[in-house]
């Protein structure tokens, strides 16, 4: 997977970014599940959550892993147009310590093809440019982390 150039984010869709944001935050476990049902793969990563995904999504930890993740989100989204420096030292930081677990840019890249498609299925499909410029943003800084560059 190739690293994404750094995207020129508009107002318009960074204003689209945070509204749907504001609509699907409280779906974190939603999301994981819907990510790792799909790439069942990567489930295994998750050590905590034992062996049965079906089992893992109606437990606390899998909760806890879910509101890491919507925590982590919040942080980039809410500094998109305002605070670039903050939003790339949280990718950063991310991007490091997802390389010293093994995590692949073809790992992210799945991420994005579940989120992409769950998007769609929640209703947001109207926006997908804007969260594709997100993503895209978000991945040429954790892209250049796993590589060993941050930026």
């Amino acid at each position: 997977v190739a690293t994404p150039a750094m995207p020129s984010m508009t107002d318009a869709q960074v204003a689209a970014v945070k509204g749907d944001w504001e609509k699907i935050k409280g779906s974190g476990v939603e999301i994981l599940y819907f990510f790792l049902n799909k790439f069942p793969g990567n489930f295994p990563m998750f050590k905590k959550l034992g062996n049965d995904l079906a089992a893992a999504k109606g437990t606390a930890e899998f909760k806890d892993q879910a509101d890491k993740i919507i925590a982590f989100l919040q942080g980039v989204i809410e500094k998109l147009g305002s605070d670039m420096g903050g939003a790339k030292a949280l990718l950063n930081q991310l991007g490091t310590s997802h390389k010293a677990m093994g995590i692949t840019k073809d790992q992210f890249d799945q991420f994005r093809q579940a989120l992409t498609e769950l998007l769609g299925n929640l209703g947001f499909g109207g926006n997908i440019g804007a969260w594709n410029a997100t993503v895209d943003l978000m991945f040429h800084v954790i892209f250049n982390a796993l590589d060993g560059t941050p930026v």
